[in-house]
């Protein structure tokens, strides 16, 4: 029986869903009910009545909340002091790919500083694959990565907090004096022949728009492998090749020199940002609650823009 299940029950219990419990603990709805299948089967007894929509509690469901809540109201107590001293100061550990990192580090910095002032914080830039790596061996406290089309996700509800972030694209960085910065979208299969400079291997960037590029039926032709993002852009500018930029509306081109222009690949290269948390890592309260002022920053800024101030 884990302290976790017994939590998820009671906040089930005086919420009356198990949607609203799911945000309180910022974890899936499928962890909860997981979570409270295992207590029932440990227990051996039914918690809650399966037979309405309504969630109701059995005779056992009552007992067990009115004997267990007092308990759980003094371990919370005793939990809040030792993470008041805890948190005082430590290294909060975060992967993030170099192009997330120019529309999100800022605000996840100063989140950070406004909740843990004398918390240090060390970041690993990386690509989304090589983060979730070293998510997987236990080497970072938060991991801010791509989340699309990603089917073994789900396998890790267990390990990590999965929470969305934003939307964004990749789309095409090409000088506007190319043949093809004429068409407003343009095919993988025109790519064929062009040089082009990507993100590293690790990079979920990197990996789909190889695999475009054999779907429509050709190796691409890689010339410059590197996490430099405006190196990148500064190659494109010197006719170098062609690279892609991860966008999210309402800050596209701001970085690009007027001699550069952003197209659409079609289909396009649309990707979900989302943040990877361990459950299991010592410092999980403490990246809940930043993960919790981030979320809430962004969903209640006015635009994108304010993000990116």
């Amino acid at each position: 029986m884990e302290l976790r299940q017994i939590s998820y029950f009671v906040t089930v219990v005086e919420c009356g869903s198990i949607t609203k419990a799911a945000k309180q603990h910022f974890v899936s709805q499928p962890n909860i009910t997981v979570a409270i299948q295992k207590l029932e089967e440990e227990l051996g007894v039914p918690l809650f009545q399966r037979q309405t929509r309504k969630l109701v509690l059995t005779a056992a469901g009552r007992l067990f909340y009115r004997q267990i809540k007092p308990w759980v109201r003094e371990l919370d107590c005793i939990v809040a002091g030792v993470r008041q001293e805890e948190q005082k100061k430590g290294v909060l550990k975060i992967g993030m790919p170099p192009m997330i990192g120019q529309f999100l580090f800022s605000t996840i910095f100063k989140t950070i500083r406004d909740k843990y002032p004398n918390w240090e914080v060390s970041v690993a830039e990386e690509g989304s694959l090589g983060i979730r790596r070293r998510l997987l061996n236990n080497e970072l406290d938060l991991g801010v990565v791509v989340i699309t089309n990603w089917p073994e996700l789900r396998n890790y509800s267990n390990r990590w907090d999965i929470q969305p972030l934003l939307e964004g694209e990749y789309k095409l960085c090409l000088p506007k004096a190319h043949l093809l910065a004429d068409k407003q979208e343009i095919s993988f299969s025109d790519l064929q022949g062009e040089s082009l400079l990507l993100m590293n291997i690790d990079s979920y960037h990197r990996k789909t728009i190889v695999e475009r590029c054999q779907t429509s039926g050709f190796m691409p032709t890689i010339v410059l492998s590197s996490n430099q993002v405006q190196a990148n852009i500064q190659s494109v500018s010197n006719n170098m090749g062609l690279s892609f930029l991860l966008t999210v509306p309402g800050k596209e081109a701001a970085a690009l020199p007027n001699t550069l222009v952003l197209r659409s690949m079609n289909p396009p290269l649309q990707v979900t940002i989302g943040l990877l948390v361990p459950l299991k890592r010592e410092k999980y309260q403490v990246v809940r609650s930043i993960v919790q002022a981030l979320q809430a920053y962004i969903h209640t800024s006015k635009s994108v823009r304010e993000l990116m101030k």
